[in-house]
């Protein structure tokens, strides 16, 4: 979510739009918007409503407001009852599940306030609140810098093997699910296997506590964590196989950005992720929270070179069939309406 609202916000300042960032949490996301010279600010809840009123005031037509947060989103647009010539669009990155029971409440009560609602996947506007305008968008959009790194990787010609994860250290991630199936893995191989974690989150302590047993009981598998990554054509470029084991999803950019790669996927069957991969025909998929099916999963892949050539022709081609118009066209679009 973060890396489509920073491409969208640099895009449309670089349309002449006057836009600001809000966030609450700070994030890695700052220093590419200031790069691009768009204006961010931290804006405490409270003072939501005084900032709207103060924004729908000094906007020439009407002030549109796009939030990426179901909790936040919902919050503003009650806070921005009142106020005139406010709309709202609301991008729907995730399923309800993925939400907690009262976040899902208030974003259903407060729904009929949003005038454009976009969903990530078919599975994620399942899930959505049932407002009048709203559609699947799979941003799929090949000019994102991040897809035009991936895209121009050359072919891998073989060397060590390698798996990379990346993935928020959050919950619905179910890193415990792919460490547990590193460690049946670690028992077929007969070989060195590099395992990659790329990401941070609130659960990186008890996850790196985790791979020190790993490391330290596995004969062949040995996992690395890397953090935060802004290159993650460089990752995608040393990986033999990208895994995510997700419980839940909307529509992983990283599936789209490996597919551009030509990185063979496994993957959960979640959310989104049957759709972004051709109904398993793009990647390998098996159930949630199933470490054994995921182990036998990467393990032959891993041993069948033919199978990951496929897979990743499958995958690139699927990638660049569904390629349409720009998903920043489509919000334009929108914005336009919104402020006649």
């Amino acid at each position: 979510a973060e890396s489509l609202a920073c491409h969208e916000a640099v895009e449309l300042a670089a349309l002449g739009c006057a836009l600001e960032v809000w966030y609450q949490i700070d994030g890695p996301f700052r220093a590419e918007l200031a790069k691009a010279g768009v204006r961010t600010v931290r804006v405490p809840l409270w003072s939501g409503r005084r900032r709207i009123r103060r924004l729908s005031r000094r906007a020439q037509g009407r002030l549109v407001i796009h939030t990426h947060s179901p909790s936040s989103g919902a919050f503003l647009r009650l806070v921005s009852l009142g106020i005139d010539g406010v709309g709202f669009i609301h991008t729907e990155h995730n399923v309800s599940a993925a939400y907690r029971p009262v976040t899902q409440a208030m974003h259903r009560l407060m729904a009929w306030r949003i005038d454009e609602l976009v969903a990530v996947s078919t599975a994620a506007l399942e899930t959505a609140p049932p407002i009048r305008r709203r559609r699947v968008l799979h941003h799929l959009d090949l000019a994102l810098p991040r897809m035009q790194a991936c895209l121009a990787l050359p072919p891998k010609l073989g060397g060590p093997l390698r798996v990379a994860c990346v993935a928020s250290l959050t919950e619905k991630k179910d890193h415990a699910n792919l460490l547990g199936a590193l460690i049946i893995l670690d028992r077929q191989l007969d070989g060195p296997l590099e395992v990659s974690l790329v990401g941070d989150g609130p659960l990186r302590d008890v996850i790196a506590s985790q791979v020190a047993v790993l490391n330290r009981g596995c004969q062949h598998v040995t996992v690395e964590m890397l953090g935060h990554r802004d290159d993650i054509a460089s990752v995608l470029e040393d990986a033999a196989v990208l895994v995510l084991s997700s419980l839940r999803e909307g529509m992983p950019l990283v599936l789209l950005e490996a597919m551009a790669a030509s990185t063979p996927i496994v993957a959960t069957d979640v959310g989104g992720v049957r759709e972004c991969c051709d109904d398993g025909g793009a990647g390998m998929l098996v159930p949630p929270a199933d470490p054994d099916a995921l182990a036998d999963a990467l393990g032959a892949v891993l041993s069948d070179p033919d199978l990951r050539a496929q897979l990743a022709v499958r995958a690139k081609a699927h990638l660049l069939d569904q390629a349409g118009t720009p998903w920043l066209d489509t919000y334009v679009g929108m914005i336009d309406r919104l402020t006649r």
